[in-house]
């Protein structure tokens, strides 16, 4: 299952009467129009759904009593909630002016709009998590894995938005960009496999180490990412080069500074400096060998991960899924 259909907001009928107001004051039309509605076509687009399918991943890996749990389809939700809020936010940071193949939420209903709606959008599962038939000891830890989650995450964005990157000392960049990536990919996909393995009442041990395999298996993905961001693409992508427009920790910057000498990164920086215009690091991202380095060093690093997953072995079927997901992650960015 992937969340293709998000239909576990309220209607806005239903999130008016949860307000509980003094009295009944007629406004689920206004509440639909300025909050609902652009979440729902935000929640409801095209997405590659990776981080909400390792939820049910973290409840088979961790069930190995045939338990059966109505609510891992709700909590695949929860993490696609919050991702997306993240999403919008970031695109407010960053500026940028598309998400999903449309136009960034603050784009189509203004600053204001899109910035409230994703704040909703990060407490509004902690109430479905409470409504949900578990134990006390289960909603304890499910909201204590994402507040964690959502507390990492924003620390990474305040690396990420407040370090201009290419004025660290070289010898401090790939550690700092390593902190961001853990920080806030990291971090939600480390979210991911949690929320199953606690529905699936896993043991604190089974959670935390696979937290730590979630978090490492994020952090590659969005090694990929990063380095998709400087790939060239038939018809032409829009978001190229967006990382290094906003010098922002990326894998790009981290590999940069960990190969090159300090003469050829010193190179770099000056070919990145030229942006907006893009003509001279397109050019240089033409013959820049170090770039396939960067590629087989995420494809290592995501492989650690998943060789740590493959010596579990709680439940087969469920690591091989997991496996298997991983080497479609770097088919993907291919």
């Amino acid at each position: 299952m992937t969340p293709d259909t998000i239909n576990w907001l309220p209607s806005p009928k239903a999130l008016e009467e949860w307000l509980d107001l003094t009295e009944k004051r007629g406004i689920e039309d206004l509440i639909g129009k300025s909050l609902l509605a652009p979440l729902n076509e935000f929640l409801n687009r095209p997405s590659k759904h990776f981080r909400s399918q390792l939820v049910r991943s973290g409840f088979d890996l961790v069930n190995n009593r045939s338990l059966a749990n109505k609510y891992v389809d709700e909590a695949m939700q929860v993490l696609e909630a919050i991702h997306a809020a993240s999403l919008v936010v970031d695109d407010i940071q960053d500026n940028s002016d598309l998400r999903r193949g449309l136009p960034a939420l603050h784009k189509t209903y203004g600053l204001a709009v899109a910035l409230n709606s994703a704040n909703w959008l990060y407490f509004w599962p902690f109430e479905t998590i409470g409504r949900w038939d578990v134990s006390d000891h289960t909603k304890l830890e499910l909201t204590r894995v994402c507040h964690r989650a959502l507390i990492r995450a924003h620390s990474g964005q305040a690396l990420d938005v407040g370090t201009p990157i290419s004025e660290l000392p070289q010898e401090r960049v790939k550690s700092v960009c390593l902190a961001s990536l853990e920080l806030k990919t990291g971090a939600l996909t480390a979210l991911a496999l949690e929320l199953g393995a606690v529905l699936a009442e896993g043991s604190p041990e089974q959670v935390s180490l696979l937290s730590r395999i979630g978090c490492d298996f994020g952090t590659a993905l969005q090694m990929f990412d990063d380095l998709g961001n400087i790939k060239e693409k038939i018809p032409a992508d829009p978001k190229r080069f967006e990382d290094l427009k906003g010098r922002r920790p990326s894998w790009v910057w981290a590999s940069a500074a960990e190969i090159l000498s300090s003469e050829e990164y010193k190179q770099f920086k000056d070919v990145v400096s030229k942006l907006p215009e893009e003509k001279e690091l397109k050019s240089y991202f033409q013959t820049a060998k170090w770039v396939d380095e960067a590629k087989q060093n995420a494809k290592d690093f995501l492989d650690a991960a998943l060789a740590r997953l493959d010596h579990i072995r709680w439940n087969g079927a469920a690591v091989d899924k997991v496996i298997l997901l991983g080497e479609t992650l770097k088919r993907s960015y291919e």
